[in-house]
């Protein structure tokens, strides 16, 4: 039986002609795996092996194997239950469409007629942008030195500004140490 070398012996049911074993092993797991034990019924619900058959002990252990499967089943259907609601469906239509989205917009920036594609393949407006950031710092800087250039009533005009610097880098000149 199943590969143990063993004898058995057979017989032929008269109703349905299918090969049964005559005198079931009393360890019948030795024999055969668990998968098995269940075929050791026939198709016509007679026990296989005929009143020989342990059919009440395997009856019995079938029995508690299926109660003590009971809580993983419940747990399998709470999973079931909570995958059902999580609308997988839908969740991978919109990610679907996401990826539509950006594949579209990655098509744009490779074309290279944009503006966000010169940003990433052209340097003039980088370049350009730096220019503008460090005339707005000097201007930012000359307007803290110089408050009153740009907040005294209309303005100075361009000669007293001028006046003015040359008075602050004669007061810088004097005050530095000499050599």
């Amino acid at each position: 039986m199943y590969g143990s070398l063993e004898p058995f012996v057979y017989f032929q049911c008269e109703r349905c002609r299918c090969l049964q074993i005559a005198e079931v092993p009393q360890d019948l797991a030795r024999h055969v795996g668990l998968n098995l034990r269940i075929s050791l019924w026939s198709a016509h619900g007679h026990v296989v092996g005929g009143s020989r058959f342990p059919g009440k002990g395997v009856a019995d252990n079938l029995n508690s194997t299926l109660l003590e499967l009971k809580p993983t089943l419940q747990n399998f259907k709470t999973l079931s239950d909570s995958l059902k609601m999580l609308k997988l469906n839908q969740t991978l239509f919109k990610t679907q469409q996401a990826i539509s989205n950006l594949n579209q917009t990655l098509a744009g920036l490779n074309k290279g007629d944009n503006t966000m594609s010169k940003l990433m393949t052209e340097d003039t407006l980088y370049v350009n942008l730096n220019k503008l950031l460090k005339s707005v710092d000097s201007l930012a800087s000359h307007f803290n030195n110089n408050p009153k250039h740009f907040l005294s009533p209309l303005g100075k005009s361009k000669k007293k500004i001028e006046r003015d610097r040359r008075k602050q880098e004669e007061a810088k000149k004097a005050s530095m140490p000499k050599k």
